[in-house]
């Protein structure tokens, strides 16, 4: 069972410009693949973020953390834990 709630990741979405799945996606591409060059694994480089996986991460949708390589390509796209990329927002109750 998934568990809506407020999570820190639509913010630091937004803030990083990355509003919209389209730009977003631009970005994590490319950050897929620079991950897979310097962790020296190319399977990294066709890691992706499904659209129906987007929105749930939008509205805090979640059941866990995402896939291990998906977590790593996210961490190197906005520089900070996974776990902290989908931890409540200070401001949920």
């Amino acid at each position: 069972m998934t568990m809506r709630r407020a999570i820190r990741f639509p913010g630091v979405v937004e803030s990083h410009g990355m509003r919209i799945y389209e730009t977003f996606t631009l970005h994590f591409e490319r950050a897929a693949r620079e991950v897979a060059r310097l962790d020296g694994t190319p399977l990294l480089a066709s890691v992706y973020v499904s659209r129906s996986s987007w929105d749930r991460w939008m509205v805090g949708d979640i059941n866990g953390l995402p896939r291990q390589a998906t977590c790593r390509v996210l961490e190197h796209l906005f520089g900070e834990p996974a776990e902290q990329l989908f931890a409540r927002s200070a401001w949920s109750c």
